[in-house]
Order: C-alpha cells, then sequence, then structure tokens
C-alpha cells in the first residue's frame, strides 16, 4: 500500500490556487523578448505575454501539482476533455466516452491526433501512463481520483504482483474500453480521467525505468508533446516561452510564440497598462482586490470579472482544537460579509460547506455560521475555552489582500476573548504545516471541481485532510456517493454530507471568491476566465 508520506508533498501543491502570489523579483524577468506591447517580435512573428503571479514548479505532467504547472503542461500535454465555464465538458483528445450500464466505458480518441515527432497519439500511451501512476514507485500525483477503475486499490495504486491495470483492455490504438469496480456517475471519470489527466508518449519513455522518471532527462525538457504549442525555454521563477506547433491536430495555431512571464502582483498590473503583457491567467494570477479599479480604467485593457468558484477553507486542527464548539465558536465569529465587501471589493460570496454557490451540489439548505460574536462567546464558555492559550493561525504570505483578510479574521477572535497569532509561511512550508497538522487555524484556497466527491479532503487518512479529522459516518457516506451513478440519488447524498461536515465542522468554507482577469483590446479570441480559458489557444490571435 502507498505510504502518503512518501508522495504527500508532491500532491499537495494541488491547493495551492489563489494562496500565494509570486516570491521572485521583478528584476528576474526577461523582458528583452518583448516589444512593447506590439505584439510582434523582430521577425514580425506574433507573439502573446501572459501574466501570471504563481510560478510553475514543473514541467512534469504526471507529477503538476501546482495549478500554474498543471497550466503549463497541459498546453503540452492535451487532456481528453476540457471544462468550460458552463460546466460542460468538451473533447480534445476524446472523442466519446460512452457506456449503457455506468460501468463499462467505452473511450473513442480523436484519430488525427499525434505527438510531434510524428507519431499518432493512442490508447497504448493512456494505459501506460495510468500504469506508471498506479506505481508507488514513481513520483506522481496518484490515482486517488480513479480508484473506481477495476484493478486499482483504494487508494488508487495496483495491488502488490499484479502487473497491469485489469479495468483498461486496449481495443484499437484509438478505441479503450474502461471498466469501474461498480457503475458511477459517467461525469466523474469524464473529470477524473478526461480533465486531470495529462498523458505521456509510451513509445519514448517505455523503457525508463519508472523510479527514475522523475529525473529523467525528458520530464524538465519534454521535446515530444502534442498541444498547440511547443516548448522552446523554461526559465524557472521567470517566464516559460512556447512555439507553435504547425501540425497541430485540431488546426494550426494563429500565434507564432507565447510566453508566461511570472510577476509579482503590482507589476502584472503595471505591465498590463504599458501593454508588456497582454492578458491576465486569472487562477494563477488574478486581478489583487486593491487595483481592481484601476485595471478597470485602463483604456486599452478589458477587465473581465471572475465566477465566485473559489472555495476558502479554513481548517481546523480538531486534535488541538477537539471541541466542536470551539470550532463552532470562531466560525461565528468572522464577519465574513464584511471582508467580501471591504477587502475584495464584493469580488466575491459569502457561503458555507464544502461547495461555492454557482457548484450543482451546493446544498441551501444546510446550517450556516452567520456573524454573530455574542454566541461565538456562549460556545467558548460552554466549551470552558482557557483563554490564556494562543491559536496559531497559518497564513500563505505573499498576497496582499489574503493577508489583510487574516488580519481581520484575527481581530475578529480576538473581540471574543481569543488569542491569536498569525504565522505567514511561503508556500511549501504552509503546505507541509497543513500536512504535518501543525497550526490551530490555517486558512487556503480550494481550486473548483465540477464532481461533488470531497473525499480527498475529509475521508479518514486521505493527502488533503489537513484538519486530521476522521468519522466513520462521513467516510462511508463519501464512498456512497463515489459509488452512486444515479445524479438525483447522489445529491441526496452529498446532501446528507454537507450538513455532517457543517455540524463537526473540521473546515470552514469562509466565502467563495472570484479571480478577476484582464486582457488587451488587441488580444482576438481569447478572454481570461477561470474554466476553459485555454480550449481554443489555438484560435489565438492579437493584432500587430
Amino acid at each position: 500500500m502507498r505510504k502518503w508520506t512518501k508522495k504527500l508533498f508532491y500532491a499537495l501543491c494541488l491547493l495551492s490556487l489563489l494562496t500565494l502570489a509570486a516570491c521572485s523579483d521583478s528584476s528576474k524577468e526577461t523582458t528583452s523578448t518583448n516589444s512593447g506591447g506590439s505584439g510582434t517580435t523582430s521577425k514580425g512573428e506574433k507573439t502573446m505575454y501572459l501574466g501570471l503571479t504563481n510560478p510553475p514548479g514543473t514541467l512534469n505532467p504526471i507529477n503538476a501539482t501546482d495549478v500554474s504547472s498543471q497550466i503549463v503542461t497541459s498546453i503540452l500535454f492535451e487532456t481528453l476533455y476540457d471544462l468550460d465555464d458552463k460546466l460542460q465538458f468538451q473533447p480534445k483528445l476524446a472523442e466519446s466516452l460512452e457506456s449503457k450500464d455506468n460501468q463499462n466505458y467505452v473511450l473513442k480518441l480523436n484519430s488525427k491526433a499525434k505527438w510531434t515527432d510524428g507519431q499518432p497519439f493512442t490508447a497504448e500511451d493512456i494505459v501506460f501512463t495510468l500504469q506508471l501512476m498506479a506505481n508507488p514507485k514513481v513520483a506522481s500525483t496518484g490515482l486517488k481520483g480513479l480508484s473506481v477503475i477495476d484493478g486499482l486499490d483504494n487508494t488508487g495504486i495496483l495491488p502488490a504482483g499484479q502487473k497491469g491495470i485489469t479495468g483498461l483492455k486496449v481495443v484499437d490504438d484509438h478505441t479503450l474500453n474502461i471498466k469501474t469496480k461498480n457503475p458511477i456517475d459517467p461525469n466523474y471519470l469524464k473529470e477524473q480521467l478526461g480533465v486531470n489527466i495529462r498523458f505521456l508518449p509510451k513509445h519514448v519513455l517505455k523503457d525508463v525505468d519508472p523510479e527514475q522518471l522523475q529525473s529523467n532527462p525528458f520530464m524538465q525538457n519534454p521535446n515530444v508533446t502534442n498541444g498547440a504549442f511547443k516548448l522552446v525555454k523554461f526559465a524557472k521563477d521567470q517566464y516559460v516561452e512556447f512555439a507553435a506547433n504547425k501540425d497541430y491536430y485540431r488546426g494550426t495555431p494563429k500565434l507564432d510564440k507565447l510566453f508566461f512571464k511570472v510577476l509579482p502582483s503590482a507589476n502584472l498590473v503595471a505591465q498590463l497598462q504599458t501593454g508588456e503583457i497582454q492578458m491576465t491567467v486569472p487562477s494563477v494570477g488574478p486581478i489583487a482586490a486593491e487595483d481592481y479599479d484601476k485595471v478597470k480604467n485602463m483604456s486599452t485593457v478589458n477587465l473581465v470579472p471572475g465566477t465566485p468558484i473559489y472555495p476558502q477553507f479554513l481548517y481546523y486542527n480538531v486534535k488541538t482544537l477537539s471541541d466542536v464548539k470551539v470550532r463552532q465558536a470562531i466560525a461565528y465569529a468572522i464577519n465574513r460579509k464584511t471582508i467580501v465587501d471591504k477587502l475584495y471589493k464584493g469580488q466575491g460570496e459569502v457561503n458555507d460547506g464544502p461547495y461555492s454557490t454557482v457548484h450543482p451540489y451546493y446544498n441551501k439548505n444546510m446550517t450556516n455560521y452567520d456573524y454573530d460574536p455574542k454566541k461565538a462567546k456562549e460556545l467558548l464558555k460552554e466549551a470552558g475555552w482557557d483563554f490564556n492559550k494562543t491559536i496559531d493561525f497559518a497564513v500563505p504570505a505573499g498576497m496582499k489582500t489574503r493577508e489583510m483578510q487574516a488580519t481581520v479574521m484575527a481581530q475578529n477572535l480576538q473581540a471574543i476573548g481569543l488569542k491569536v497569532k498569525i504565522s505567514k509561511y511561503d508556500l511549501p512550508t504552509i503546505l507541509q504545516k497543513g500536512a504535518k497538522h501543525e497550526f490551530d487555524i490555517l486558512l487556503i484556497g480550494i481550486p473548483f471541481q465540477l464532481d461533488p466527491d470531497r473525499s480527498v479532503f475529509f475521508q479518514t487518512g486521505a493527502p488533503y485532510n489537513f484538519a486530521g479529522y476522521s468519522n466513520p459516518e462521513v467516510d462511508a457516506l463519501l464512498d456512497k456517493g463515489k459509488k452512486e451513478a444515479d445524479p438525483a440519488k447522489r445529491h441526496k447524498i452529498y446532501e446528507q454530507l454537507v450538513e455532517k461536515l457543517q455540524q463537526d465542522l473540521p473546515v470552514a468554507n469562509l466565502m467563495s471568491s472570484t479571480a478577476p482577469g484582464a486582457v488587451s483590446k488587441k488580444v482576438k479570441n481569447a478572454v481570461p476566465k477561470d474554466l476553459g480559458m485555454f480550449y481554443n489557444i489555438q484560435d489565438w490571435d492579437i493584432e500587430q
């Protein structure tokens, strides 16, 4: 069985969404390639510059855990589907995924898809990649979300002595049969397999020792890919340079070059003004709330409001805050509406539970923790709280608004008599603190996921269960929800789950924040948005 501690750090960076602005100094930026916003290089090539504040950490497509890395690797390595801003699955490498019984699926691949060395993308590449990710000796994000496939254990690992995933059968180059352990919601498979997994070229890596894959030169400089753009250079913490893949199966890109520039938040706005970047990436380079009005008033730029889809979790350490009344008191004490209205300039919504307000499984009838400091004080008194104890509040550093939010929250808690110490950490450190439960309360943003399964956050021993929470009833509901194929029945299961979580409160959802984006008026066919932003990347264009 996989030891979570062996790979946990790699998996944790997934939770970096909207938690941390990049720490890189602006003096490290590579601007010599930029022509001052004209959208051209000295050779007359069409070039677009995108700004992000969170630097990608890796180009390894099966171990891309921070959101910036997931975006960059998805541009190089196509996914089967993309999830758009209308919460619909749009096909990419996949042509279709169908089943008559919700257990035996037939995946048809786009027959035109090929790698940049001319070799076709096949079902063998999918099986090869999934079996690597199911190997506990391979550094990867793992297949926890695909443990529903026959032949994998409950952690998404191949059982000892088993050489292949029995639920995968290659029919031909462009057809793969997938069998799950029991009937499941088709959208679950589309998201977990279709959107979240990027595939490796078997013909390039088949002879590499799986244990040495992480250090293989291909993972630092992937030169055989299948996306709309090919890698030119990855200057870590500075920029990623791409060139068009002229043989891209969905059409030759209109742009010749594409740059992702890593910038501090203030420089992001400044370079939008000067035209040194033409677009931001909301999920990893949102316009900060304090800069919202400034960008809105730029005559050469369109500001694009975001959608409130990103929950902000306040994790409680259920060992150090073992009395649920204390956790509930903290929730009642926080004035979330003031935080949204004042700090975030209204760019967000107050809500409870593990889902954002626009999520299909959002439970409108759940127990809520509206601002009520009087009730908070009563609960602390009932719990017999020791007011001499100091609460360690772990906060991600680097994003001004988030740090200000933590200060307001600490003031709210102090107003009901609690002693609070804010501890700011960089991203790797705060994620390690979360994994080791070295905090009392911890603030972090959570990426959007369409499927309602939240096992990774709340199931006993799960990798993102920072709270250290364990409840057999919740574990059973999570298992039941994952295995149920009927959406109507799933809704009822997750309604029960949400209510139970709201009672136990291992995590409080403070709000669902938005991530506004910005784009130059010279840009055509491209819009900064939360979901599906890169689906039509081959059609992006810019005025010369």
